[in-house]
C-alpha cells in the first residue's frame, strides 16, 4: 500500500490482483501512481477468448501511464486533466491496434481499460469496456456504465439490472481497447468529497454482489486489507476469472504496524 499527503490529507492506495481459481494466466493488469499529484490508478482486463489478452492489457497500462506521466501538469484544471486521460487512452488504443494487425499471433487482441484520477477536487474517470469504478460512502455507487451487450439491453428497457446479472451474454463487451483503429473513451468528471474509490475488473463484480463489496470495504479501513478481502471473497465464491481491485481512500492513515 502507498500513502502520501495531498493538500493536508493522507491519501492511501491499496491494490491486489489474482489469477483466480480457474484461469491459467492472469490477463488483468494494474497501475497505481506513486506520485502525490495526480492521485490515480488504472485497471485493464485482457479480453477472454482472444489471443494475447495479457499483452493488450499490459500495453494499455504501460502506454496510458507513460502518456500521463509525460503530459500531466499539477497546475492543470480538471478539464485539462480529463483530456490528458482521454488522449492517453486514444494513443494506447492506436498502439495496441497497430501492433495486433502486424502479427497473426496477436490479431484481435484487446482489453478493457478503466482509470480513476483525483485532481482539483474532482473524480475524473476514463473508461472503455466493463471494468468498473465505484464510489463508497454511505453506499456503493457505480460510477461507470459497462460497454456490454446486456447493458445495451438495460439501456433500452428490454431487461432489468437484476436480469442483466444472470443473462447468458453478460460477458460480451461492445467496446474494447485495440480491436479497432479508433476508440470512443467515456470521460466523467464529478465532485470528490473524500469517499473511497474502487477500481476493479469484472472478475470481482461477477462473483461478489455490490452490497457485499460495500460491506467488505466498510469493514476494512486499510485499503490494502480491503483489496485482499475482496479478492479472497471472489475466490471463495469460485474465482471464475482473474480478479483485480484498487482502492483509493483519503481517510486512512498508515501506521508503523500496518502491513505493507
Amino acid at each position: 500500500m502507498w500513502s502520501f499527503r495531498v493538500r493536508g490529507d493522507i491519501m492511501s492506495i491499496g491494490f491486489k490482483t489474482d489469477i483466480g481459481k480457474r484461469r491459467e494466466l492472469n490477463e488483468d493488469c494494474l497501475y497505481v501512481s506513486g506520485k502525490s499529484s495526480p492521485v490515480w490508478a488504472i485497471v485493464a482486463d485482457g479480453m477472454g477468448g482472444h489471443q494475447a489478452g495479457e499483452v493488450a492489457s499490459g500495453m494499455a497500462v504501460e502506454d496510458i501511464s507513460e502518456y500521463v506521466d509525460l503530459n500531466f501538469r499539477p497546475d492543470m484544471d480538471y478539464v485539462e486533466a480529463g483530456e490528458v486521460l482521454r488522449r492517453a487512452f486514444v494513443e494506447a488504443n492506436n498502439h495496441i491496434y497497430n501492433y495486433s494487425v502486424r502479427s497473426s499471433k496477436f490479431m484481435f487482441m484487446g482489453c478493457t481499460s478503466t482509470a480513476a484520477m483525483i485532481h482539483s477536487g474532482k473524480l475524473i474517470i476514463a473508461h472503455v469496456g466493463d471494468s468498473r469504478v465505484y464510489s463508497a460512502k454511505e453506499k456503493l455507487v457505480k460510477m461507470t456504465k459497462d460497454h456490454s451487450y446486456v447493458q445495451e439491453l438495460v439501456n433500452r428497457g428490454i431487461i432489468t439490472e437484476e436480469e442483466a446479472k444472470v443473462h447468458s451474454r453478460r460477458n460480451e463487451i461492445t467496446r474494447a481497447m485495440g480491436t479497432e483503429d479508433s476508440i470512443k473513451v467515456d470521460i466523467s468528471i464529478t465532485p470528490y468529497n473524500g469517499e473511497k474509490i474502487l477500481i476493479c475488473s469484472d472478475g470481482l463484480t461477477e462473483m461478489v454482489d455490490e452490497s457485499e463489496i460495500f460491506e467488505i470495504m466498510a469493514d476494512n479501513d486499510n485499503p490494502a486489507d480491503a483489496c485482499r478481502a475482496l479478492v479472497d471473497r471472489a475466490n471463495e465464491y469460485g474465482g471464475r476469472d482473474n480478479i483485480t481491485a484498487v482502492i483509493i481512500d483519503t481517510k486512512y492513515e498508515e501506521t508503523e504496524e500496518d502491513p505493507k
